[in-house]
């Protein structure tokens, strides 16, 4: 277990080898010290697909964002009450589901 601002990161390092397990924590220590710790993990989905229509909109055609926007709004109900951090497979397989 690691700890970084507050937060903690539980993970296998699946073996029991302690030369490699001890290999394997140091990579992980090295990606947990690169991890931005910000309140954008508590984003609902609606925000985060505003923002990168946002970020992207200068490049696309206004019929592209268009459609992305509807894609969007499609979407929207089956993730609205949810933060961004908390969909999982799933979520986007009953989409899929219920979509059909």
């Amino acid at each position: 277990m690691l700890k970084r601002a507050d937060k903690q990161f539980r993970r296998s390092l699946k073996t029991k080898d302690r030369k490699l397990a001890e290999r394997r924590l140091t990579e992980l220590k090295g990606q947990v010290v690169n991890l931005k710790i910000t309140e954008d993990a508590r984003l609902w989905f609606e925000d985060v697909a505003e923002r990168w229509i946002a970020t992207t909109a200068h490049a696309l055609k206004e019929n592209t964002v268009k459609r992305r926007r509807t894609c969007i709004a499609n979407v929207a109900p089956y993730f609205a009450a949810m933060a961004i951090r908390n969909i999982q497979a799933h979520h986007c397989e009953r989409w899929l589901t219920d979509r059909g």
